[in-house]
């Protein structure tokens, strides 16, 4: 960022917008409703998931009437949005079924790569007792291959001569890379805590792609700013979803697995209450205790990270089935619209 931000300043000159009306008649124009019933359907609809299983069982009440209320809201968005003149989610952008499951496979792909970007390094540090720096410095080949499978990922389409085989087996190795995961264990070897990520980061990389066919989807060139928008949003929302089934399921197994031994005393009684498991994990490293008492609390969070990541593996299955239904759509449209390049005579 720090090197990209003044690049920009220099090299990319964009020519202003004319305003066909003012300010004040362009901002009325914006579609006000539909942004507020979607923040308040998403924050209603995500809250419940954060508590269940720790703070208030499934069943209750109070995890489930939120729950519902936030489906029933984004219910009453999605038919609001045949209705203004410039809808938030046009109504258009979802007519065709490429772009329906690339917006589901785009969805899953947030909640993996936020999820395991979020639980990964904090693995390092509860299990394998590595510093905030050092969980950083293991996940670094993970994060490099990522950068290059990014670069390359789209030359890759000329030579393949499309996208959707390359989003499968992207999908398929996301899934095994984010399975693999599940291997670590207390002690591992630093060859396993360098390499094991490595896969997982080359198949978040190569699912950029899931560009391409939002892009080919669209029968109007100028709608493809907008469907990439909403591209990026279900991702974003995914990405949320994640990090909250996430944070259930760690304190759910948490508290589950941490009733089967005795209950926790002395430097470890703070974690009697699951709430306080991943506020701890910084504190871990620091105890002075023998390593018979100390490794079934290790194993305890292991329990929880390897659950993550099977249920996270699962949902890269589940990606692939979505990529299974989406079409290798032409690109080479001639057509290029309000935004693009200007071509230097």
């Amino acid at each position: 960022m720090g090197l990209a931000a003044p690049l920009i300043v220099f090299f990319l000159r964009l020519r202003p917008v004319q305003l066909d009306k003012s300010l004040a008649a362009n901002l009325k124009r914006l579609d006000w409703i539909g942004m507020f019933l979607v923040v308040v359907g998403i924050t209603i609809f995500a809250l419940p998931f954060s508590w269940a299983g720790s703070l208030y069982p499934w069943d209750s009440w109070r995890t489930l009437f939120p729950m519902f209320l936030g489906i029933v809201v984004l219910f009453v968005f999605a038919i609001y949005e045949k209705r203004p003149g410039t809808p938030l989610m046009p109504h258009r952008l979802f007519h065709s079924k490429t772009a329906n499951m690339t917006l589901a496979g785009a969805f899953i792909h947030g909640m993996i790569l936020i999820s395991i970007l979020q639980y990964l390094p904090l693995f390092y540090q509860a299990v394998e007792l590595e510093t905030a720096i050092g969980s950083a410095v293991s996940l670094l080949p993970a994060v490099i291959t990522s950068v290059v499978f990014a670069a390359i990922s789209m030359m890759m389409v000329s030579v393949v001569g499309g996208y959707i085989w390359i989003i499968r087996f992207a999908w398929i190795i996301l899934t095994l890379g984010t399975g693999l995961l599940a291997l670590f264990d207390v002690g591992s070897s630093s060859s396993m805590r360098f390499g094991l990520p490595i896969l997982w980061g080359a198949g978040v990389a190569l699912l950029r792609l899931l560009l391409l066919p939002m892009q080919a989807s669209v029968k109007n060139v100028d709608d493809t700013g907008l469907a990439i928008g909403q591209l990026l949003a279900v991702r974003m929302f995914g990405a949320l979803m994640g990090l909250t089934v996430a944070s259930t399921i760690f304190n759910s197994v948490f508290s589950a697995t941490l009733s089967s031994i005795e209950r926790p005393t002395g430097p470890l009684a703070s974690l009697a209450d699951a709430k306080n498991a991943v506020a701890f994990i910084s504190e871990l490293r620091k105890l002075d205790i023998s390593p018979q008492v100390l490794d079934p609390v290790l194993k305890i969070y292991l329990k929880c990270f390897r659950t993550i990541f099977y249920t996270m593996a699962g949902l890269g299955g589940l990606g692939l089935i979505t990529s299974l239904f989406t079409d290798d759509l032409d690109l080479s449209a001639k057509d290029l619209g309000q935004q693009q390049f200007e071509q230097s005579s």
